[in-house]
């Protein structure tokens, strides 16, 4: 029997798998309603510790946000998520509504996917941000709509193939990350530093640890780090070569465009339409920090996430993707080793790295009959070479530590954050685009499990199933604090799960194995992605003036109150180690290549009170060659130091030629007469 254009194809694979998702979010919801009820009325969670801050970090009580219940619902729901997923897997056998039911459903799923994109502040940060207030919106929404139904028609005239070379599309990756997203804001040397908040607090709270290490110190012994144990990996590189802040971020910038590299590379193998695949990349390089610099945050080169938190689930996902097309020994020793450098790394990103791999690995299995247990050996020998790898690590950090660690200290900055809700923010309870992108890794995961439970052999959903959890995993970042730039750090994972599901449905359609209405669900995905590229073209010639004018100028002073403390610190600090108390402190640690004489965090990750004691106690009570005091809103730290007690004991010897910053020494010895 052939199908004409018209016909419908006896069995819709994306219809059965769209119900299936109905179903199971259905399930999800039900079950969090009722952990919320029993929480509150079994008080669970209630009672978090609460550690006392520096008071002049909490100028209000509205920066304590705990929020239990929110949390351990879904923390719960996460780890159940999977479980109930094979359970619904098995037992689940497809509700069928009927053709006209089935198209209100499709309709109704469509509008859902629309209407909170419109309604919240998402689209004003992703698609119309400050620096594009004075486009277009509706020539935007029109060549958005251009854009789409150019992408599937790719896909309906059969010239969407995965032909190309690889490095070509890595290559073209690099070059567009390099033109659109390094050279306008991540290029930073030290003359490019300014006043600005972002210098001397998400930048500071990244590289002080690094530049302590450095210097000669261990962490989890002399100093935690709140961004995990990255900077023991890459200290022996800055051994090599000066740290300063244009080696530092120069290799963030490489660590930036791996990652990029790695998921054009995923999109390369598994999304076959090339607009698509182009398309989803470019919105990519925008919610992985371009978005910062497109609503007018310049200068915030490193936000908390990028790329210490981006550089390893990428290349997992990569690794992960690879093994999948080619299961060797080889290549599981290999992701099981990054696996564990990754949870060393940093816990908060490194942990969905481990559990999702494993987890797909693990949860497989399960839907191949019949099941042994020599299916299971990759998902064990992969945590056995994971927990070697990090507790290989672990084992060398004990022994350059020469003692103890402070392991307790390494959770000090979760148990700060999530413990006590610093600065933490709720969850929009009204429909959010935070939903859709819960939805997405759902999806991810039906279609998987549907597809293991017919024995389809395509690894593209490994892939899925593997980036839904990990993106499941990385979303708690966005769960503690929901600011909309949060979501927007943490939305990557959704755009490669998006793109790769729409590239199934599109293929399906032209090969008739679904439906029209089916394909309804794909447009929404298309029309993003398509409003997103817009969106990039539109800022494209600003962005090349401003990342020309970065490279022509990065050896100008961009603020002559940095010129003036970096100059002053360069001449009197001599080759001592000087207890550096002034914002930027980890700036002006790199720039001269130095260490504090003092143990402890940085400044800007002193929050507990009895760090803030730790440190005017050591300052008072220690012989110190010197002290740099900032003094003056520019340069003043956050913390409530006394300076009086510091300049009684270390009296001022200098100051630079703006009086921001004083240089205290202890006083000279007198000779006896």
């Amino acid at each position: 029997m052939i199908n004409d254009a018209a016909s419908q194809p006896r069995h819709d694979v994306i219809r059965t798998k769209a119900l299936g998702l109905i179903f199971f979010i259905a399930c999800l919801v039900l079950a969090a309603l009722a952990l919320s009820y029993l929480f509150q009325y079994w008080h669970i969670g209630m009672n978090a510790e609460i550690p006392v801050f520096a008071e002049v970090r909490v100028p209000a009580p509205s920066q304590l946000n705990p929020e239990p219940i929110e949390r351990s619902v879904f923390i719960l729901l996460a780890a159940l998520a999977p479980i109930g997923l094979v359970i619904a897997g098995k037992l689940f056998r497809g509700f069928d509504p009927g053709f006209w039911g089935y198209i209100l459903l499709s309709t109704a799923a469509c509008i859902l996917l629309v209407a909170p994109f419109v309604t919240s502040d998402f689209a004003g940060v992703m698609f119309f941000p400050t620096s594009l207030i004075s486009a277009n919106r509706l020539i935007m929404l029109v060549l958005a709509a251009l854009l789409s139904a150019a992408a599937v028609l790719i896909s309906f005239k059969g010239i969407a193939g995965r032909r190309s070379y690889m490095g070509w599309t890595i290559g073209t990756a690099v070059a567009a990350a390099i033109v659109f997203q390094v050279a306008p804001y991540r290029l930073a040397s030290d003359r490019m530093v300014t006043l600005a908040s972002q210098w001397s607090v998400s930048y500071d709270a990244a590289t002080y640890a690094l530049t302590q290490v450095v210097g000669g110190k261990t962490l989890l012994h002399d100093l935690p780090s709140q961004y995990g144990l990255f900077p023991e990996l890459i200290a022996p590189i800055f051994k090599l070569i000066d740290i300063s802040v244009l080696t530092v971020s120069t290799l963030f910038i490489v660590l930036q465009l791996i990652a990029l590299s790695c998921l054009a590379a995923v999109l390369h193998i598994h999304v076959r339409n090339p607009l698509l695949r182009a398309m989803t990349f470019l919105c990519l390089l925008i919610s992985t920090g371009l978005f910062l610099y497109l609503n007018d945050i310049k200068q915030e080169i490193y936000v908390q996430y990028y790329p210490i938190r981006f550089i390893c689930p990428s290349v997992a996902l990569f690794l992960f993707a690879r093994y999948c097309l080619e299961s060797t020994r080889t290549r599981l020793t290999v992701l099981g080793i990054a696996s564990g450098v990754a949870v060393f790394w940093n816990f908060d990103s490194g942990i969905p790295v481990l559990v999702s791999i494993g987890a797909t690995l693990l949860v497989k299995p399960f839907f191949i009959q019949p099941l042994r247990w020599r299916v299971l050996g990759p998902a064990f020998a992969f945590s056995i070479f994971a927990a070697l790898t990090f507790g290989l690590l672990m084992a060398i950090l004990r022994l350059k530590a020469g003692g103890p660690l402070g392991i307790q200290e390494a959770a000090s900055a979760q148990k700060l954050f999530y413990g006590s809700g610093f600065m933490m923010l709720p969850m929009p309870l009204t429909f959010h685009p935070w939903q859709l992108v819960l939805v997405a890794y759902a999806a991810a995961a039906v279609a998987a499990v549907s597809a293991w439970r017919r024995h389809v052999n395509n690894h593209v959903y490994d892939v899925l199933f593997c980036a839904g959890i990990m993106g499941l995993g990385l979303f708690t970042y966005y769960q503690g604090r929901s600011h909309i730039y949060c979501l927007m750090m943490v939305l990557w994972p959704a755009l490669i799960v998006g793109a790769i599901l729409t590239d199934l449905i599109l293929r399906s359609m032209r090969k008739r194995s679904t439906s029209f209405v089916s394909g309804l669900l794909a447009l929404p995905f298309v029309f993003f992605v398509s409003l997103g590229t817009v969106t990039l073209a539109f800022s494209a010639r600003d962005l090349v003036l401003a990342g020309v004018g970065n490279v022509v100028n990065y050896d100008k002073d961009r603020d002559p109150v940095i010129a003036s403390e970096l100059a002053f610190l360069r001449a009197t600090s001599k080759g001592r180690d000087c207890l550096i108390l002034a914002q930027r402190q980890a700036i002006y640690h790199a720039e001269l290549k130095t260490a504090s004489p003092l143990t402890g965090p940085g400044l800007i990750e002193t929050l507990l009170q009895s760090d803030l004691d730790g440190l005017m106690a050591g300052a008072l009570s220690k012989p110190l060659e010197c002290i740099y005091l900032g003094v003056g809103s520019y340069s003043q730290t956050l913390l409530k130091l006394d300076d009086d007690k510091l300049i009684s004991k270390y009296p001022v010897s200098a100051q630079n030629d703006l009086g921001t910053l004083l240089l205290l020494e202890p006083p000279t010895s007198v000779p006896a007469q």
